[in-house]
């Protein structure tokens, strides 16, 4: 998975602890709304949740991609940000989408994820890509995945 990458306004990073002020600088900058895609996949995989939430109060799409196809519900899971994923689908956030290497939320998730929030997505109906290449057993990256992340995908 790559950066989530950034070619929105800065200020918009140095906001998302104080919600308010946030919300204001989105307001007062009403052309910045169609990049806020970009910011919002970072602070999906920051993990802050009312960031997130301002974000798409204030007109980002949930299910905006980068480049490379990845969406803030791929970065939410594979990051463990169980909250920041529930309300992602909350606001309509597609969970069976395959990203440019191949993989959906789901097979993210069985890397970086918890079990709570693997169990949570299969209960939404969520599956894995079949033919998602996993991750290689020696990136130090992966070191400390479940053995989910490189077996094979299987039905569940």
């Amino acid at each position: 998975m790559s950066s989530p990458g950034s070619r929105a306004p800065e200020e918009l990073w140095s906001h998302w602890s104080d919600v308010e002020a946030l919300a204001s600088l989105i307001q007062r900058h009403p052309d910045w709304v169609p990049h806020l895609g970009e910011p919002l996949r970072d602070a999906a995989a920051a993990g802050a949740l009312d960031a997130v939430r301002c974000f798409l109060d204030h007109g980002a799409e949930v299910n905006n991609a980068n480049d490379d196809g990845e969406r803030a519900l791929g970065f939410a899971c594979a990051y463990d940000h169980v909250a920041v994923a529930r309300l992602l689908v909350e606001r309509g956030a597609e969970f069976e989408y395959l990203d440019a290497a191949g993989g959906k939320p789901l097979d993210t998730a069985c890397c970086g994820g918890s079990l709570v929030l693997r169990e949570w997505l299969i209960s939404l109906g969520a599956t894995r890509a079949l033919d998602f290449e996993p991750w290689p057993s020696n990136d130090s990256a992966h070191a400390g995945c479940s053995p989910y992340c490189v077996e094979k995908p299987r039905p569940i």
